[in-house]
């Protein structure tokens, strides 16, 4: 199953993107990854997301998503170090 993390920085033009490769069933492959990763909801009617995640690290104690880039960074390698490949993600124009 492939599964994948993408992360916006509000005010920036910055865009972080994780992939993740994991042989066996989406149920088990989430079991392997722990609780902290939760899949994600299509903010679209009528979409599904093919393995998008969720992953709690990026957000803040009060549950807003995290907004310097540096820590957003530094949670980004630390998926690298799980075995999470980083993607070179283009800048979005919103």
């Amino acid at each position: 199953m492939n599964f994948y993390i993408a992360f916006s920085i509000h005010g920036t033009k910055s865009f972080k993107v994780a992939t993740l490769h994991i042989v066996g069933t989406a149920e088990a492959a989430l079991a392997r990854l722990g609780p902290e990763f939760k899949v994600a909801t299509s903010r679209r009617p009528g979409k599904r997301q093919h393995g998008q995640l969720h992953w709690d690290r990026l957000l803040r104690q009060d549950g807003t998503p995290l907004q310097d880039k540096g820590w957003v960074t530094k949670r980004f390698n630390q998926l690298k170090a799980q075995g999470w490949k980083l993607v070179k993600a283009k800048p979005h124009t919103c």
